[in-house]
């Protein structure tokens, strides 16, 4: 025990506390600046890329597009910043970085094959990108899972449900693709009638009130009437086809659905109470074919 202690007052006197105090500043002061001058470049150069994607899209109909470019940016800096400042800290310690990087050996095929799934990620995410499949603010299905486009990133896809949740996706998970907001969506509204209906009378309170009603502006084309069709329980219904922006086809339904059958109630044109009471009638098919609206 007492030869310990001699060795350790012996080392403690080999030391210069004052160079080692002084070093431990001078680093301590090195590191400090690094983080604030590495930190206020990154919140230039985002803030640089926000300016630049806002003039864009005030410049351009693809306002989506240039969201999705910008969030890709800002995903890139952030990953460049981590890797400067964890690059810079460890120089400044003295770490020979540049030398444990090029003589990894084992473990740089370790930290390989352990990185083969954010390659991965980051090459399915520039095709996903390149091939413009989905964009922020799209109406997407995404693996089963559906909502909107939050994010789209080097390594993950962010998807706000319907219900507000987020869903982080890997890229190289992303299959099959479901994007709603291209093209217009269909809906229908399907009103059932009783079987003594008069069903062209029916029909032209029908069109009298889709052509008494305020263009909608979510609606892409003129509403179809599809007359009688079969529903998904066999039931004979009065079918009217609209097609309108992604995401709004739930307010379409309801509004019209409730306009419509307000309309046949004032007529004194009653409607079953469910799809059930809906009774199978014969109809000339010749006299009741699909037909735009005019």
């Amino acid at each position: 025990m007492q030869q310990v202690k001699q060795w350790f007052h012996n080392y403690l006197g080999t030391l210069n506390l004052e160079a080692l105090f002084s070093s431990f500043l001078s680093k301590s002061f090195q590191v400090i600046f690094t983080i604030i001058l590495l930190w206020l470049i990154r919140q230039i150069i985002t803030r640089l890329a926000s300016l630049y994607f806002h003039q864009a899209q005030r410049l351009t109909s693809h306002g989506s597009r240039q969201e999705t470019l910008e969030s890709l940016v800002k995903n890139l800096i952030q990953y460049i910043y981590y890797f400067l400042l964890t690059y810079s800290i460890l120089a400044i310690l003295g770490v020979p970085v540049a030398t444990l990087l090029a003589g990894a050996g084992i473990a740089s095929i370790a930290v390989g094959i352990g990185a083969q799934g954010l390659v991965t990620d980051m090459v399915n995410g520039m095709f996903i990108l390149l091939e413009r499949q989905i964009e922020v603010g799209d109406n997407v299905t995404l693996n089963n899972i559906s909502g909107y486009v939050e994010k789209v990133g080097i390594k993950t896809t962010v998807i706000r449900g319907y219900d507000g949740t987020l869903n982080f996706i890997p890229n190289r998970n992303i299959g099959t693709v479901i994007n709603l907001s291209r093209h217009p969506i269909r809906t229908q509204v399907d009103l059932s009638y009783f079987s003594d209906t008069d069903l062209d009378h029916f029909e032209q309170i029908i069109k009298a009130q889709l052509h008494a009603m305020s263009p909608d502006q979510t609606l892409t084309a003129k509403p179809v009437l599809m007359g009688i069709v079969r529903n998904s329980f066999g039931q004979l219904v009065y079918r009217i086809k609209f097609y309108c922006q992604s995401g709004r086809q739930d307010d379409i339904q309801a509004k019209y659905y409730k306009a419509l059958s307000n309309a046949l109630q004032k007529a004194g044109i009653h409607q079953p109470e469910s799809q059930s009471a809906v009774k199978t009638i014969h109809f000339t098919p010749s006299s009741y074919s699909p037909k735009d609206l005019k």
